[in-house]
């Protein structure tokens, strides 16, 4: 009986540095959104936990799409901070995560090239704020395809009920549970017409978007995010 008290005892000291160490680092888990909705780089992330492993899914700047560079694990060094590894062909990514607060990080991404050219490292700060779909939503990057069958829904309304075929420079953009809400700019491809400015909401229905009710305002804001 001692003997298994003994190594119970040792069991449990052994897990406990990994409990502490996950508890620690739970406040992770979730999904991220890069705030610079232009960025080149590190696009979103997705953080889970399986047992004690903290697996992270991160998604690159591509086009049409983004690009998914796959899951890893995710290396705890402190109770506010974890280290993330990518390698591809070539190419070595660390990312180093810091919780600011409870939605937003900052990734420190250090590029290392493998190919022998003595290319110098590269790296990159982003800040990233938590994806609460369901109470904020979240905002689809410039380019990305969902982004774009917004707007499209939206256009065929516009062309089916008013004949224009227009351009959007969007105010607003905000998905949450399959709906969307925009505010947006009318204009002539051209730019040589403007109209009057809409706020939509639209449903998705499979890989459509559908409006659902639309108020018109009269507003003077300016914007320089343009969405064909």
């Amino acid at each position: 009986m001692r003997w298994f008290k003994l190594i119970l005892t040792m069991i449990m000291l052994f897990l406990l540095p990994l409990g502490a160490c996950l508890a620690e680092t739970g406040s992770f888990v979730g999904e991220w959104q890069n705030t610079d909705l232009q960025t080149r780089g590190v696009t979103r992330m997705v953080i889970t936990v399986t047992g004690n492993t903290l697996n992270v899914q991160t998604w690159g700047s591509c086009h049409p799409i983004d690009c998914d560079w796959g899951k890893v694990v995710g290396r705890s060094a402190s109770n506010n901070r974890l280290t993330v590894v990518y390698n591809e062909e070539n190419i070595e990514s660390t990312m180093w995560l810091t919780l600011s607060d409870e939605n937003h990080i900052e990734i420190k991404e250090k590029i290392h090239f493998t190919d022998g050219n003595s290319r110098p490292d590269r790296t990159t700060i982003y800040q990233f704020e938590r994806v609460t779909d369901g109470v904020n939503g979240y905002t689809p990057r410039p380019g990305s395809a969902e982004r774009k069958a917004i707007l499209d829904g939206l256009r065929a309304w516009l062309k089916d009920k008013h004949g224009i075929d227009a351009v959007f420079v969007v105010i607003k953009l905000n998905v949450q549970n399959g709906f969307a809400t925009t505010h947006v700019l009318p204009q002539s491809k051209d730019g040589s017409q403007h109209y009057e400015d809409i706020v939509a909401a639209l449903k998705k229905d499979k890989d459509r978007w559908s409006v659902v009710e639309i108020l018109n305002t009269h507003s003077n804001a300016e914007d320089d995010s343009g969405d064909p």
